[in-house]
């Protein structure tokens, strides 16, 4: 008799081990959640007799109920922060997923996707084509573009393929109304040279590539319809710094195309296309 209870005093005090191991793992999940541990218990076995390990175990057991719903809220907290494509899925993914990334976007870009007129122009993504805005995210990830911007792109850097294509989808089909605001008196100047360029000046026309509603065509010809005026002006000033590596333009002909533009024709052509639908 002696023996069987020695034994069992020993397969409890196992448990009470058991137990304290896995609580202190709990403890250390809910320490995020405060400036100090939330659960601090104190289990002492050595010389633990029967009784005393019943009850130990039976404290143990409270502490264990307690300190499991804010584990899991810990764990939970704490996957929302660093949730990525590869961890969410169903319900989780359409709440953070796709409709996020879109949602984060808009902060700057705007919920119709025209832009944002201000101290730091936003441009429109409204209605540009999915291929080339596919191609100008891949464009941010390697660190081709976005070096100039005084924020960072680091949410465009963990976007997985297929949510750049379906965010890009998104946009695609937005068609507000253009913004406009542009000085009027450009406007016939900013046309005239869009339709015909400036021969004299080795100036092609805008609408050779671009196309004469200013759609664009694919990955490598962006739509200018309706584009802001404020940053289509400065994209045109500063080709060659910011925009020549991420064009995929392999003839470089827009630099050369915005090296031999004044500020005034640029300013022209911007005007004109910051009132084309």
């Amino acid at each position: 008799m002696d023996s069987l209870l020695a034994e069992r005093a020993s397969h409890e005090t196992g448990c009470v081990q058991e137990v304290g191991q896995r609580k202190s793992v709990v403890s250390e999940l809910c320490r995020p959640l405060g400036s100090e541990t939330m659960i601090r218990p104190r289990l002492q076995t050595d010389g633990m007799t029967l009784d005393s390990g019943r009850k130990s175990r039976t404290r143990v057991h409270a502490i264990w109920q307690m300190a499991l719903p804010a584990a899991v809220l810990a764990i939970a907290f704490s996957t929302l922060g660093r949730a990525t494509d590869a961890t969410i899925s169903g319900y989780h993914f359409a709440a953070y997923g796709v409709a996020g990334k879109i949602n984060y976007c808009t902060d700057c870009h705007g919920s119709s996707g025209r832009g944002y007129v201000g101290y730091f122009t936003m441009p429109r993504l409204a209605g540009q084509s999915p291929e080339y805005l596919v191609k100008q995210l891949q464009a941010f990830v390697e660190r081709r573009r976005g070096n100039a911007l005084p924020m960072r792109m680091a949410t465009v850097h963990g976007l997985s393929p297929a949510t750049r294509s379906a965010v890009a989808e998104h946009f695609s089909h937005l068609d507000p109304s253009p913004f406009g605001r542009a000085p009027r008196q450009l406007v016939a100047t900013g046309k005239r040279i869009y339709d015909d360029g400036i021969p004299e000046a080795n100036i092609p026309a805008c609408a050779a590539c671009h196309g004469p509603d200013a759609r664009g065509d694919g990955a490598g010809i962006p739509r200018l319809a309706g584009q802001l005026y404020g940053y289509t002006l400065k994209t045109l000033e500063n080709w060659d710094r910011e925009r020549s590596q991420s064009s995929g333009d392999p003839g470089n002909i827009m630099k050369t195309i915005a090296h031999n533009m004044t500020r005034s024709q640029n300013a022209a052509v911007a005007a004109y296309l910051s009132y084309k639908r």
